[in-house]
């Protein structure tokens, strides 16, 4: 989106699906998700700071829609 001497601002799309296991019920889950984001990568360092919108539908054990989803994340590179 923007790219300037310290820092560059992007934009993500994109999905994903996942198993895991429900600690309530002990039964496996499986999920898909989607994702739309923004990217702030800081160029004098190998960092990166990351929030991103994720509405998951549930397909197993139960079907359900989550709309409301928030993640965020600081990624250091080695």
């Amino acid at each position: 989106i923007v790219e300037g001497d310290v820092a560059e601002l992007a934009w993500n799309v994109g999905a994903g699906a996942g198993l895991g296991i429900y600690s309530s019920t002990a039964l496996p889950g499986v999920a898909v998700s989607g994702v739309a984001g923004l990217e702030v990568a800081f160029k004098p360092a190998p960092l990166d700071l990351v929030v991103e919108y994720r509405p998951t539908l549930s397909v197993v054990p139960a079907v359900g829609l989550s709309l409301f989803g928030l993640t965020a994340h600081l990624r250091y590179f080695f």
